[in-house]
């Protein structure tokens, strides 16, 4: 049985990885710590015996979460191997759980789906279950020790056709072992031991019955006595109350003649001081709520008159209204006067200005006229002075002539500018609207203090009149209550309110107990005060009282010795039921104790014969698995003779200081050896035809460099014989 290689698609932190394997050497998978070796290893375990611990919640021991691809996608792969001449692709796809799984065989010769193998491949092709796999053929790091499994010991056996007996020794083994010490009579929680202590009490418990029956008839007997002497004391008790009823009856009629003494007395006092009250007023007690109504207007009557003071004329403003009065009617004359001259003016200028326009305009006609005869006049004068006088240039005499012309030009001109200036100052009209401005604002500022006084003026005898009203409604209600009217009308008011609140507050605790004093003549027959009645003898309230509480005091303690005997008696008697069920218990527990004891000795002798059916039937195969151990420990020791004993049921021990030792207490290094060559010696025994592959994860890892070196060559010799498959991340073990 060799793996010719495998694909993983997903598998942990492995993804879409092909590896080959080689059937003539060993195959060293040499990866950096990290990498995924021992995922790969566990993958080759899966594909063959699926995941192991499904069961368990801690994502690292459930292997099929543990190796849930980290990067998603399909969760599985294929592995080909070959088994009787015949190469096959296993193909599994894992769901979430295992009836989501998919598994595929294929021939590869034919490319076909397969039926020589089933999903459950491991076992039917290595003859062994998951755990017996592990045990054997799978050697991963920090575990190479073994042990014989059910499955080991039937495959030693060749019987793995027919393995019920063999596989189910162990089953059978482990139950027997489970009864047994649940039964054990030497271990504190085996069945019988518990019985035999539970027997000892109960015959403990009985055996106090006879001091639980003597104790509980004296607590009865002491009990009784408590009873006698409480019957006593209550024929006391009865004697003594009788007495007290008469003299309460005294002293309550004694007390409510005090107490209606009182009534009487609070009640005529309280009457004295309320008439004494109501002497305040001279009519009628006034009503609180109308009382507060006058007030409020009493309070405004205050506030109307701080009004009054504030819009009230000075003798200066009414002096000031009646003087301005006057002048803003003067002020309105001179205004309309300074208009109607403003408008007069304004009316003769404008007739000026078109009159003078028209005079200007004829003069100006004329002096151009003057001007053009002149010119004529004064060329002509020039002309015949050229031709008289011959020696004066002509030029020169038109030059002289034009510069007279143009001095007269400008004479004439200058003497129109100067009429039309005269005629156009209008300085007396902007005069008077200067005036008229000043006027108006004076005039408008007279009218606003005007306005001012008046509104001040209004406000005022508006105030007056309200004024007047509201004291006048406040003096007429004091006067109509029998008060004279004082000056502060809210001060007064103020003191009659808190008299009315003190009478109404004294009234109602007048009223209270007059009340009072009436129901006590009610419920009570008063007239029977008035009798002397004197109770004979020495004989006081007091006296009685003491007695009765020395009487209740003593029967509350006996009471409480008998509630003390009670519980006791109690407690006897559930003690005597006790006991009464111990017996019946006792009973019934020996007898299953008996039938427990036969059953322990059939179960012990069941074990016994079991144990020597197993060591005759694994005796046979036993020197040569011993055999096998000599052949690798050597191999790798170098040393041919050793101190480790097999014994029938294939159990590896070592002789030391002369005593058989288990091989647990060896150091690492050594159980790794151990286990390794004890692993081999196994496998040798259970496949003497067809060799299955060994994988080795890591196994060398506790040797030190001698037994290390020999351990490589070790795997160098098997390999020839075996497919080796070594996983490693370290060069010495290369």
């Amino acid at each position: 049985m060799k793996i010719v290689g495998c694909h993983i698609e997903n598998f942990g932190k492995l993804s879409d990885y092909t590896i080959n394997f080689s059937d003539t050497e060993k195959n060293v998978i040499f990866r950096e710590n990290g990498w995924g070796k021992s995922t790969l290893a566990a993958f080759i375990k899966v594909m063959f015996y699926g995941f192991d611990n499904e069961g368990k919640r801690d994502d690292f021991e459930n292997e099929r979460k543990r190796y849930k691809p980290w990067q998603g996608g399909v969760y599985g792969g294929q592995i080909v191997f070959e088994a009787d001449g015949k190469q096959y692709e296993a193909s599994r796809v894992f769901g979430s759980k295992d009836k989501e799984d998919e598994f595929v065989l294929k021939d590869v010769s034919t490319g076909l789906e397969s039926k020589d193998y089933s999903v459950r491949l491991g076992e039917e092709l290595f003859g062994l279950d998951r755990k017996s796999f592990i045990r054997t053929i799978f050697v991963s790091q920090d575990a190479c020790e073994t042990s014989v499994t059910d499955g080991i010991s039937a495959k030693l056996g060749n019987l793995t056709d027919s393995t019920d007996d063999i596989i189910n020794y162990d089953k059978a083994s482990s139950k027997l072992a489970d009864l047994l010490n649940s039964m054990s009579p030497r271990r504190k929680t085996g069945e019988l031991s518990k019985q035999k202590d539970e027997m000892t009490r109960l015959k403990q418990a009985i055996s106090q019955s006879k001091n639980i029956e003597k104790t509980l008839d004296n607590l009865l007997r002491l009990s009784q006595e408590e009873r006698n002497i409480i019957d006593g004391l209550k024929n006391e008790q009865k004697v003594w109350s009788k007495k007290q009823q008469i003299l309460s009856a005294y002293k309550d009629k004694e007390l409510k003649k005090n107490e209606y003494d009182r009534l009487c007395k609070d009640y005529s006092a309280k009457k004295g001081e309320y008439e004494n009250m109501l002497t305040f007023f001279k009519k009628d007690i006034p009503e609180q709520n109308e009382l507060k109504d006058v007030m409020e207007e009493a309070y405004s009557v205050s506030d109307k008159h701080s009004a009054l003071k504030i819009y009230e004329l000075s003798e200066e403003e009414q002096t000031r209204l009646s003087e301005l009065n006057n002048t803003i009617d003067n002020e309105k004359e001179k205004i309309k006067k300074e208009k109607r001259e403003i408008e007069k003016l304004k009316a003769q200028r404008e007739t000026y200005k078109s009159g003078k326009e028209d005079k200007q305009n004829k003069e100006e006609q004329k002096q151009n006229l003057l001007k053009i005869l002149f010119l004529v006049a004064v060329g002509i004068v020039c002309l015949a002075l050229a031709i008289v006088i011959k020696k004066v240039s002509i030029f020169i005499g038109v030059a002289v002539a034009l510069a007279v012309i143009i001095a007269i030009i400008r004479f004439t001109n200058k003497k129109g500018e100067e009429d039309v200036s005269d005629t156009e100052d209008d300085s007396e009209i902007t005069e008077k609207e200067e005036r008229l401005k000043e006027l108006e604002k004076l005039h408008e500022q007279n009218v606003y203090i005007r306005d001012n006084l008046n509104e001040k003026k209004e406000n005022y005898l508006k105030i007056k009149a309200d004024y007047n009203k509201t004291h006048d409604r406040v003096y007429n209600y004091l006067v109509e209550s029998g008060f004279e009217p004082e000056e502060d009308m809210y001060r007064q008011l103020d003191l009659i309110e808190e008299k009315v609140k003190e009478i109404n507050s004294f009234k109602a605790e007048y009223d209270r107990i007059g009340k009072e004093k009436e129901l006590f003549e009610i419920n009570n027959d008063v007239s029977e005060f008035d009798k002397n009645e004197k109770i004979s003898g020495t004989l006081s309230l007091t006296e009685t009282d003491e007695n009765l509480r020395r009487i209740a005091a003593e029967i509350e303690i006996h009471n409480k010795n008998i509630a003390g005997y009670g519980r006791q008696i109690d407690e006897f008697e559930e003690k005597l039921e006790y006991i009464s069920e111990c017996e019946n218990e006792l009973e019934n527990l020996t007898e299953r104790y008996e039938e427990n004891k036969h059953k322990y000795k059939i179960l012990e002798e069941t074990r016994d014969m079991l144990e020597m059916a197993k060591a005759a039937f694994t005796a046979k195969y036993t020197a040569p698995i011993k055999n096998g151990f000599d052949k690798y420990y050597n191999m790798i020791t170098g040393n041919p003779e050793n101190t480790y004993r097999l014994d029938a049921n294939i159990n590896l021990s070592h002789k030391e200081l002369g005593l058989d030792r288990d091989t647990k207490f060896l150091s690492m290094g050594y159980k790794d050896l151990v286990g390794v060559c004890m692993r081999m010696a196994l496998v040798d025994a259970m496949y003497e035809k067809e060799k299955p592959f060994i994988i080795f994860d890591d196994s060398f890892v506790n040797l030190d460099k001698d037994k290390l070196e020999a351990g490589i060559r070790f795997l160098d010799s098997i390999a020839k014989e075996y497919q080796i498959i070594y996983f490693t991340c370290h060069e010495s073990r290369v």
